[in-house]
Protein backbone atom coordinates (compact mmCIF):
# COMPACT_ATOMS: atom_id res chain seq x y z
CA UNK A 1 0.00 0.00 0.00
CA UNK A 2 1.26 3.73 -0.83
CA UNK A 3 2.02 5.95 2.20
CA UNK A 4 0.84 8.42 0.02
CA UNK A 5 -2.98 7.96 -1.71
CA UNK A 6 -2.70 7.93 -5.15
CA UNK A 7 -3.73 10.91 -7.37
CA UNK A 8 -7.35 11.01 -9.24
CA UNK A 9 -6.17 11.38 -13.01
CA UNK A 10 -10.47 12.79 -13.06
CA UNK A 11 -9.35 15.48 -10.60
CA UNK A 12 -6.54 17.10 -12.74
CA UNK A 13 -6.32 20.59 -12.69
CA UNK A 14 -4.98 23.03 -15.22
CA UNK A 15 -4.49 22.58 -19.42
CA UNK A 16 -0.74 21.06 -19.34
CA UNK A 17 -2.00 18.39 -16.59
CA UNK A 18 -5.44 17.48 -18.51
CA UNK A 19 -2.99 17.17 -21.66
CA UNK A 20 -0.98 15.01 -20.32
CA UNK A 21 -3.29 12.45 -18.58
CA UNK A 22 -4.82 12.65 -22.19
CA UNK A 23 -1.46 11.10 -23.80
CA UNK A 24 -1.07 8.53 -20.93
CA UNK A 25 -4.46 6.74 -20.85
CA UNK A 26 -7.23 5.40 -18.83
CA UNK A 27 -5.36 3.89 -17.31
CA UNK A 28 -1.80 5.11 -16.21
CA UNK A 29 0.62 3.28 -14.17
CA UNK A 30 1.15 3.75 -10.79
CA UNK A 31 3.84 6.11 -10.89
CA UNK A 32 2.16 8.71 -13.03
CA UNK A 33 -0.60 8.59 -10.40
CA UNK A 34 1.90 9.87 -7.77
CA UNK A 35 3.83 12.07 -10.08
CA UNK A 36 0.41 13.86 -10.62
CA UNK A 37 0.48 15.20 -7.36
CA UNK A 38 3.06 17.66 -8.78
CA UNK A 39 0.16 19.41 -10.67
CA UNK A 40 0.75 21.07 -14.19
CA UNK A 41 4.72 19.32 -13.70
CA UNK A 42 3.25 16.11 -14.96
CA UNK A 43 3.55 17.47 -18.41
CA UNK A 44 7.01 17.92 -17.93
CA UNK A 45 7.60 14.64 -16.31
CA UNK A 46 6.01 12.90 -18.84
CA UNK A 47 8.07 14.74 -21.80
CA UNK A 48 11.57 14.04 -20.53
CA UNK A 49 10.12 9.96 -19.79
CA UNK A 50 9.37 10.15 -23.63
CA UNK A 51 12.34 11.93 -24.81
CA UNK A 52 14.74 9.30 -23.06
CA UNK A 53 12.84 6.15 -24.35
CA UNK A 54 12.55 7.64 -27.86
CA UNK A 55 15.79 9.38 -28.44
CA UNK A 56 18.41 7.76 -26.05
CA UNK A 57 21.04 5.96 -27.49
CA UNK A 58 21.15 3.79 -24.72
CA UNK A 59 20.49 0.01 -25.34
CA UNK A 60 17.22 -0.85 -23.82
CA UNK A 61 18.31 -3.74 -21.90
CA UNK A 62 21.02 -1.92 -20.81
CA UNK A 63 19.08 1.04 -19.77
CA UNK A 64 16.85 -1.99 -17.94
CA UNK A 65 20.18 -3.07 -16.33
CA UNK A 66 20.99 0.42 -15.06
CA UNK A 67 17.63 1.12 -13.63
CA UNK A 68 17.83 -2.11 -11.85
CA UNK A 69 21.13 -1.69 -10.58
CA UNK A 70 20.52 2.00 -9.31
CA UNK A 71 17.10 0.10 -7.44
CA UNK A 72 19.30 -1.76 -5.84
CA UNK A 73 21.46 -0.01 -4.91
CA UNK A 74 19.18 2.64 -3.63
CA UNK A 75 17.43 0.01 -1.96
CA UNK A 76 14.30 0.75 -4.10
CA UNK A 77 12.65 -2.66 -3.41
CA UNK A 78 9.76 -1.46 -5.61
CA UNK A 79 11.23 0.41 -8.67
CA UNK A 80 13.15 -3.17 -9.26
CA UNK A 81 10.12 -5.13 -8.74
CA UNK A 82 8.65 -2.90 -11.52
CA UNK A 83 11.68 -3.34 -13.48
CA UNK A 84 12.22 -7.63 -13.08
Amino acid sequence: MARVPYFDPDRAEGPRAKAAFGRIGANPANIFRMLSHSGEMIDGWTKLGTQILTYSSLDPKLREIAIIRTGVMMKSDYEVFQHR
